[in-house]
């Protein structure tokens, strides 16, 4: 209708009305500029307290803890589906503002994520430099890095294919295969990431 208007206006066939017009089609545009400013702090807002729900990688359980950085890893990958079990409407959200945003919108998402550390993942990566576990000739940042976007679309993945058993194979997922590239994933990253006693330990096991 904006449109149709804004039309009219340029046609010259509504000259008397010009000035009314142009006043409703500004106060209109600005409306909707609110409105859309609006819609993109809301999901903003939304987004970050559906990240901050979900717990951190040092929040594993004492035994994962205990067996050093890359079984805390395998044991968030293990309890993946738990996310949409325990807290199906915040990783709705979550999803929204990793895959449904603008990029404007998505910069600032990111950003917090950068800023506020909601998984916290300097505090994880410290633990697994501490333990000698991690590469000491890559940037902690750097491999921070790494994980988080490789943690992230493997987990989605996994997520997926929870909620839409179909995606991947007619007959939905299949539990040993899950747990089979889970431990795939792992080793993965133990090889890329892991320091050479990290990597010495995983092939014992």
């Amino acid at each position: 209708m904006i449109k149709a208007l804004a039309k009219l206006r340029n046609s010259g066939l509504a000259e008397p009305h010009h000035i009314a017009l142009d006043a409703w089609l500004a106060a209109t545009d600005n409306a909707l500029d609110d409105w859309h400013e609006a819609e993109r702090v809301s999901v903003a807002e939304f987004n970050k307290k559906a990240v901050q729900s979900f717990p951190k990688y040092m929040q594993a359980s004492a035994a994962a803890l205990e067996r050093g950085f890359f079984e805390v890893l395998r044991y968030w990958l293990g309890r993946t589906e738990n996310m949409v079990r325990d807290n199906w409407s915040s990783y709705r959200i979550y999803l929204i503002g990793n895959y449904g945003t603008d990029l404007a919108l998505r910069r600032e998402i990111n950003r917090f994520l950068v800023v506020e550390d909601p998984y916290g993942w300097r505090e994880f990566v410290g633990f697994g430099v501490q333990r000698g576990e991690l590469r000491t000739d890559l940037d902690v940042d750097m491999t921070g890095s790494i994980l988080e976007w490789t943690m992230d679309r493997f987990q989605d993945a996994l997520l997926t294919e929870e909620l839409d058993p179909g995606l991947f194979r007619r007959s939905g997922p299949v539990p040993e295969e899950k747990e089979k590239r889970i431990e795939q994933f792992v080793e993965l990253l133990r090889r890329a990431v892991g320091s050479e006693r990290a990597q010495a330990t995983g092939k014992r096991e």
